[in-house]
């Protein structure tokens, strides 16, 4: 092997190195486009539905809705759910899964 070729094949090598550094990123991208759809499909195929909350959200005047009905969102330690006009707070659940809700006052 001539000089010339072992700089010329160095070269292709450090060009090669560089390109990849270059756009391995991109590639990247590439292949979780790629990839995803194939990975929800699986997992959407696979899983079954998603559970249900049992038990119900019992109101101080004794009244109650389902829990599935509510959407609580998570307010620092609290959840927090709007029913009514009105923001209440979820306690812990009883031995019956029944959860006390509260008013509640932001702090």
């Amino acid at each position: 092997m001539k000089k010339q070729e072992v700089f010329v094949y160095l070269g292709l090598g450090v060009a090669a190195i560089w390109l990849y550094s270059k756009f391995k990123g991109g590639l990247n991208a590439v292949v979780d486009t790629v990839t995803q759809p194939i990975a929800n499909a699986y997992v959407s195929a696979t899983s079954g539905p998603a559970p249900v909350p049992q038990g119900s959200v019992i109101f101080p005047d004794g009244s109650y809705i389902a829990v599935a009905s509510i959407q609580p969102t998570w307010y620092g330690n609290s959840l927090v759910f709007t029913y009514n006009a009105q923001n209440w707070q979820l306690q812990s659940h009883d031995a019956n899964g029944n959860y006390p809700a509260v008013p509640y006052i932001a702090a």
